[in-house]
C-alpha cells in the first residue's frame, strides 16, 4: 500500500529489487536509473551495509496516474552482492508496494533462482505484494527457455519478462508493469 507524503503531496511507492547474487539486480537499477528523465529522479545512491551494499533511486513515474492533488514518487532499491544478509533483505522487505525478482537465466543458476525465490516467498510482509519477474541473461548461449523458467518459477502467471540487463532489453516494459500492479 503506498505511503501518502501530506507535505509534499505525493504517494510514495516503494519497489524492491531482488534476486540471488549475480543475477544482475544492482545492474537492472542501474539501467533503469539511466532510462528516466533525469528531471524526473533522483541521484542513485550506493551505501555500504554489512558486506554488501544498498543501491537506491527514486523517480515521478509518468506511467502511474496522478491521483486527486498528489504526484507520485518511486523508490526503487535492491542490496547488492552475491552473499547478500537475510536479515538486511527482511528490512527492507518491510512496506514494499511491488517486487521486480531477478532471475538468472542461465541453467546452471535455476536452483539458486528457485532457492532464492523461496526465501522470498517466506516474507510474511510480501504475502499481499505483487510480484513481476525478470528472466535476466537472455543474452547467454545455453539460457534456459522462458516456458521453462515459467514453470519453474512463475507458475501462477505472474508478468515475466526478458531482460537483458546489460544493455537495458526488456527494463522499460518491466518497469510500465511494475508501476501498473503496485496501483492495484
Amino acid at each position: 500500500m503506498p505511503a501518502f507524503d501530506y507535505a509534499a503531496s505525493e504517494v510514495l511507492f516503494r519497489f524492491i529489487v531482488t534476486g540471488p547474487g549475480d543475477a544482475g539486480k544492482a545492474t537492472v537499477l542501474r539501467q533503469l536509473h539511466a532510462g528516466v528523465e533525469s528531471s524526473q529522479r533522483g541521484e542513485l545512491c550506493v551505501r555500504p551495509i554489512g558486506d554488501d551494499k544498498i543501491v537506491r533511486f527514486d523517480f515521478t513515474p509518468v506511467d502511474i496516474i496522478q491521483k486527486d492533488k498528489y504526484r507520485p514518487r518511486a523508490e526503487f532499491l535492491t542490496l547488492s552482492g552475491r552473499s547478500a544478509d537475510r536479515a538486511h533483505w527482511a528490512r527492507l522487505f518491510a512496506a514494499v508496494d511491488a517486487v521486480l525478482f531477478v532471475a538468472d537465466s542461465r541453467p546452471e543458476k535455476m536452483e539458486g533462482n528457485r532457492a532464492f525465490l523461496e526465501e522470498v516467498a517466506a516474507q510474511p510482509s510480501l504475502a499481499e505484494v505483487p510480484v513481476v519477474f525478470l528472466y535476466n541473461k537472455r543474452d547467454v548461449p545455453a539460457a534456459l527457455a522462458v516456458a521453462e523458467m515459467d514453470r519453474l518459477l512463475n507458475p501462477a502467471g505472474a508478468p515475466a519478462f526478458q531482460t537483458t540487463a546489460t544493455t537495458g532489453e526488456g527494463l522499460a516494459h518491466a518497469l510500465a508493469a511494475l508501476c501498473a500492479l503496485a496501483l492495484t
